[in-house]
């Protein structure tokens, strides 16, 4: 049994026998936690390319349009991806340690930097999207497209 330093925290187990042929820290279990996030951006990656196939056939300011809107769309949309990769990081760190209170106390801190900022990021820009995307200049003809896109 390995004890840990901080008396809060439940000690860690090793003499426990191992319910998984996965040899632990190995080539295999890092492919095997691998798998979900290659799917993720695998599935992510096969939307846009149909978005865009489908779009496509609308007209070139169209499809120029949700290129334009798309990218000013992830650029919101990673600020909250960059925050939940981070508290996932902390949650994982504590479940490994078999700390799980500290894990619900990460997800709900989250939570609240999240929630309200993406409720106003996302009222913001559904009201303002015409205002940004006009600031921004792009070609007369996919303005109004793009707008349409972000609202």
């Amino acid at each position: 049994m390995i004890h840990s330093s901080d008396p809060k925290q439940k000690p860690i187990r090793d003499d426990h026998p191992r319910t998984s042929s996965v040899e632990r820290g190995g080539v295999r279990e890092v492919l095997i936690l691998a798998i979900p996030v290659v799917l993720t951006h695998i599935s992510i990656t096969g939307m846009q390319i149909v978005d865009s196939v489908m779009v496509g056939q609308l007209g070139s300011p169209q499809l120029a349009s949700v290129g334009f809107g798309g990218v000013w769309l992830w650029t919101l949309v990673s600020l909250f991806v960059g925050t939940t990769t981070c508290v996932q990081t902390f949650v994982s760190q504590h479940f490994g340690s078999g700390n799980h209170t500290a894990c619900g106390a990460w997800a709900w801190q989250g939570l609240y930097a999240i929630v309200p900022v993406s409720l106003l990021l996302g009222v913001g820009l559904f009201a303002g999207s015409g205002a940004l995307i006009t600031w921004l200049e792009p070609d007369a003809s996919i303005t109004p497209f793009a707008i349409d896109y972000l609202t």
